[in-house]
């Protein structure tokens, strides 16, 4: 650029500094530049007392790097390598706008928000104190992969809320450091032995309660993914924190545990965690959404195949099976079968009386797997003697 007037004074010792008195008049359609630069260490300060004071300019959340310097009587200084070095970063006194040290432990929640997917929200700290410059929070999820299901390891022997130790029926899969989860319990293995029959383990983690469990209880061996949550500085204690939520996809999954630590200018905070483990189906299920339905239209009979086989997309994890009709049956329940090809996959009953059956709950059953053919037999119906066997069937799988 060009200009008249300039005024350039260099203060010595501290720090240099470019100061301008008068306007500058540019030509038009030209770009003006500078550059500032320092291009070794500079005195700060002399002294033979503490504490020592010095100035620099004030670029909040800019760092220094101060290296101490002792020197003897004929001011000979002592080797750099022996001098201690500190990274100071301006405004961290605390008058100023940055975080003084690491924040609080965060406490959050986890939604199921459907179609395979939960959301990461109520995010909060007991004190706002250290959170203005938090850049980022990294979540893990611990989870078992339903299409997985059932878990093929079980107990092979009863366990106590006091045992340090569980046996299993077969070798398992477990490592040092693996998580497992029995019915609403998080454990952590700690050690592996008999050839991956017994495992030592820390037993109640992730806030969950150590208690009894008996032989054959399913052992479920958890798998985990780390997300990076990213934050824009000042978003916590902000009108927009309040409302925060986070969506991740994690189709077909029971979530048991999570755990949460942010980051901010200063380094990591301790880590949180949050347990699911204590709902209906100990742990939140994210499935995949939508539905299978398979309809039969008028009086029912007994019949095998009775309807056209649903074939299947693509694997699914179930969240439950159901059946209605328009018209209840008389003198006796309708039995159901459903088949997963030539396999049985679930039974319904629709009481005498009633519209609709006892609901059979997914997690237990075997994920439905891509390319299978779902079909439908009935066993029995009402009687028709005592009046309707039942009319319009719908069986309904959700997803």
């Amino acid at each position: 650029g060009t200009g008249s007037g300039q005024e350039r004074s260099v203060a010595s010792n501290s720090a240099t500094v470019l100061t301008v008195s008068s306007a500058w008049s540019v030509e038009p359609d030209t770009s003006s530049y500078f550059v500032v630069a320092e291009s070794s260490w500079h005195t700060g300060a002399t002294t033979r007392t503490s504490p020592i004071a010095f100035d620099v300019q004030n670029r909040t959340g800019e760092i220094v790097h101060i290296s101490g310097r002792s020197a003897n009587v004929n001011d000979k200084e002592c080797s750099y390598e022996l001098s201690p070095l500190t990274r100071w970063q301006i405004g961290s006194s605390g008058s100023l706008s940055t975080d003084a040290d690491v924040p609080g432990t965060p406490v959050f929640g986890l939604h199921e928000a459907g179609r395979g997917t939960v959301e990461l929200l109520g995010i909060g700290f007991e004190s706002l104190t250290n959170t203005r410059t938090i850049t980022a929070a990294t979540l893990t999820i611990h989870y078992w992969n339903e299409l997985a299901s059932p878990s093929a390891v079980t107990l092979g022997a009863a366990v106590a809320a006091e045992d340090s130790y569980i046996d299993l029926a077969v070798a398992g899969p477990g490592s040092v450091g693996s998580i497992i989860q029995l019915e609403s319990e998080i454990l952590r293995v700690s050690e592996v032995l008999n050839d991956a029959t017994r495992y030592t383990v820390e037993r109640g983690i992730h806030g969950s309660t150590p208690a009894a469990h008996a032989a054959a209880t399913p052992v479920y061996h958890l798998q985990k993914k780390v997300f990076i949550v990213p934050f824009s500085r000042d978003f916590f204690g902000s009108a927009y924190s309040g409302n925060y939520s986070y969506p991740i996809y994690l189709p077909d999954v029971r979530i048991a545990s999570a755990e949460m630590f942010v980051t901010n200018v200063r380094g990591d905070s301790e880590t949180g965690t949050a347990l699911f483990t204590l709902t209906t189906d100990r742990g939140l299920r994210t499935l995949s959404g939508g539905q299978f339905s398979i309809q039969v239209e008028g009086y029912l009979a007994i019949q095998s195949d009775v309807a056209p086989p649903v074939v299947v997309d693509a694997s699914h994890s179930v969240r439950d099976v159901f059946a209605v009709v328009r018209e209840a049956p008389a003198g006796g329940p309708i039995e159901l079968r459903l088949r997963q090809d030539s396999s049985a996959y679930c039974t319904l009953t629709i009481p005498a009386g009633s519209t609709v059956s006892s609901t059979v709950h997914g997690f237990e059953l075997a994920p439905l797997s891509s390319g299978a053919s779902i079909s439908l037999d009935i066993l029995s119906v009402g009687l028709s003697s005592a009046g309707c066997p039942g009319k319009d069937l719908t069986v309904t799988i959700r997803l």
